[in-house]
């Protein structure tokens, strides 16, 4: 058994940062982004096999990683430069983190916030409404993640409030309620969802980079 996530609210968040490629045609912007992804699914995997060597993971679009091999879930995003695994012990949860430099279409928060979001979004300085749509849209990534339905679920259907956290439980319908939180890491804006309204024990940990082209 693994000496980590000794009970069953402990949630273990893994992250690691991941090379950019240079440059600025379509076929390097094209290598970087692929790159990326492959190393982040490599550390995504190494982790896994951290509490359970027989454990596997591979990826299901729209879905989070499926695993198996071992009792544990696990949710996986990637962002920029850096790469973050969210781990627990059978409790469902998603995680997802966005670079706060990254700019926002207008038909995106129309589409993915309530009304009450789009209206507190607008009251807000036109200086912080990058920020605070990106922290709602984690959020509300990280919920739909957990809930395993991705974006199946439109996100304007998840209320997670603009700005600061105002809800620590969160409902997807159909599938319950999920335990949201807020997560620090600089430039970015992070959020984890767990299954259930019990609060979720969050230790952070540093993962080894993988070198490039590992799996």
């Amino acid at each position: 058994m693994s000496p980590l996530l000794a009970a069953e609210h402990d949630v273990d968040l893994w992250w690691s940062s991941v090379p950019e490629i240079g440059g600025t045609s379509a076929a390097t912007r094209g290598s970087s982004v692929e790159s990326r992804r492959s190393q982040a699914w490599a550390v995504c995997a190494s982790v896994v096999r951290s509490y359970e060597p027989r454990g596997r993971v591979a990826r299901v679009p729209g879905a989070r990683p499926a695993v198996s091999g071992t009792e544990f879930e696990v949710s996986l995003t990637y962002a920029g430069s850096i790469v973050a695994i969210a781990v627990s012990r059978r409790r469902p949860i998603g995680i997802d983190a966005e670079s706060l430099d990254v700019r926002i279409d207008g038909a995106l928060a129309r589409h993915a916030l309530t009304v009450r979001e789009l209206e507190a979004l607008e009251r807000l300085h036109p200086s912080r409404r990058r920020e605070a749509f990106l922290r709602a849209w984690v959020r509300k990534e990280a919920v739909l993640k957990a809930a395993g339905v991705g974006l199946q679920v439109e996100p304007s259907s998840v209320e997670t409030g603009i700005g600061r956290l105002s809800a620590a439980s969160v409902v997807v319908p159909g599938a319950g309620s999920f335990r949201l939180v807020d997560l620090v890491l600089p430039g970015f804006a992070c959020a984890l969802a767990a299954g259930g309204t019990a609060p979720a024990h969050v230790r952070w940990h540093r993962a080894a980079r993988p070198t490039d082209g590992a799996s």
